[in-house]
């Protein structure tokens, strides 16, 4: 099979206003039998599958919060992180499991923790005590 991208159409910009990524990812159209390139970048489509938002939108919240996570109020941001890897500096978006609601815009390390303690507020307290009673 030879199979021929079209490195023009497989350039284009992300179609989410105020994003810039790279649309670079062709898929094979089964019924159309030939090579179909997505309007949105995989970011967009990703956030938007899982948490029902655009990265614009989820940029919009971020900004809303000064760029600042929500709990530890570090600098934070979106850019940059390539390999999936999360980061302190790195942006993440926090939601109730159960429920699905976005709380807000969070550091990795804040993520962390939260899934350590698999949101649970009293967990969380019992471990303030403990760490008052060094």
């Amino acid at each position: 099979m030879n199979i021929e991208i079209d490195n023009e159409r497989a350039s284009k910009i992300c179609k989410n206003a105020e994003c810039n990524n790279v649309v670079a990812r062709p898929y094979w159209d089964k019924t159309d039998k030939y090579w179909r390139y997505h309007h949105t970048c995989s970011s967009c489509m990703a956030t938007k599958q899982k948490y029902g938002l655009t990265s614009p939108e989820r940029n919009k919240i971020l900004t809303s919060q000064g760029g600042r996570c929500r709990v530890c109020d570090s600098q934070i941001s979106f850019m940059g992180n390539k390999t999936g890897a999360v980061s302190e500096k790195h942006a993440v978006i926090d939601h109730d499991h159960e429920s699905g609601r976005i709380r807000g815009i969070i550091c990795g390390r804040c993520n962390i923790i939260l899934g350590k303690v698999n949101d649970d507020a009293s967990l969380l307290m019992r471990l303030i005590s403990y760490l008052g009673n060094k």
